[in-house]
This record gives structure tokens, C-alpha cells and sequence, in this order.
């Protein structure tokens, strides 16, 4: 048996040992029942790099659990309200974690958004885009 050695095939094996499938592109790809590690196949072309997000697998997601805000989101539809949702998301990915695990979720968020707020009213950050879709920025220091 020949083995494949090019980035196509080590791509395969990775995809293979993380989702139970090779991950072509294009292909159907179910979980196999007595895979349990959690990955699943995406397709490329659903990856957003400004956000660094698979956006079909982000809509499915909300979807499933969250049907009721998933059509305010218009996560199927660029615009303002998805970007300002994947926006608010990079925030929270990169802050919440470091919060203490004896706040419940709810109390992470806010404190997030306080700090922000805070921040802005101290004149450390700058919101250089719009309120539908912010652009948080680090303000000059005119100390020098």
C-alpha cells in the first residue's frame, strides 16, 4: 500500500483522527455512531476570516439552541446585525474565559460590557465603527 505523503493526505489523516471522515470538501459527512471526540467536517467556503468563524456551523448552532434568536441574528444574511453579533463574540471568546469561574454566564457578559463601557468613558478605547457594528480601537497615548 502506497502512502499518500503530501499536505492533501496529512490534511486527511488529521481530519480523519479528529471527526472519524476525511473531510473532503464538498462531501456529505456524517459522525460515525461510536465516534465521541466531538469534531465535525466543515467546508471551507463557510469560513469567515475576518471573524475566524465557520459561519454555517455558527447558525446551526444558534438554530438548534436558540430558535428563537436565531432569525434576529440574520445569521444566513450579510449585514449589520450578524456583523455586529460576530463582532460582540470575538469580545466575549477573548474576555469571558478569563473572568472567575464563580460568576454565572450572565454576570460574565455584563461585566464585559461594563468594561468596555468603562474603558470608552476613560478614553482608552474608541469605537470607530457604528453601534450596529462596533470597531473597538486602543486609543493614542498622547504622553508619547
Amino acid at each position: 500500500m502506497k502512502s499518500d505523503t503530501n499536505e492533501h493526505g496529512l490534511e486527511r489523516l488529521i481530519c480523519t483522527a479528529l471527526t472519524g471522515s476525511p473531510c473532503d470538501p464538498g462531501a456529505v459527512h456524517e459522525r460515525p455512531a461510536a465516534y465521541v471526540a466531538g469534531w465535525i467536517c466543515g467546508d471551507p467556503t463557510d469560513y469567515d476570516r475576518e471573524y475566524c468563524v465557520d459561519l454555517a456551523q455558527i447558525a446551526a448552532f444558534v438554530h438548534a439552541t436558540r430558535p428563537d434568536a436565531a432569525e434576529s441574528l440574520a445569521l444566513d444574511e450579510d449585514g449589520p446585525t450578524r456583523r455586529k453579533f460576530l463582532a460582540r463574540l470575538q469580545v466575549d471568546q477573548l474576555l469571558v474565559p478569563k473572568l472567575p469561574d464563580r460568576l454565572t454566564e450572565e454576570q460574565k457578559r455584563r461585566k464585559v460590557h461594563n468594561l468596555l463601557q468603562e474603558l470608552r468613558r476613560a478614553g482608552r478605547i474608541e469605537n470607530r465603527g457604528t453601534r450596529a457594528q462596533p470597531a473597538w480601537c486602543i486609543e493614542e497615548s498622547s504622553d508619547g
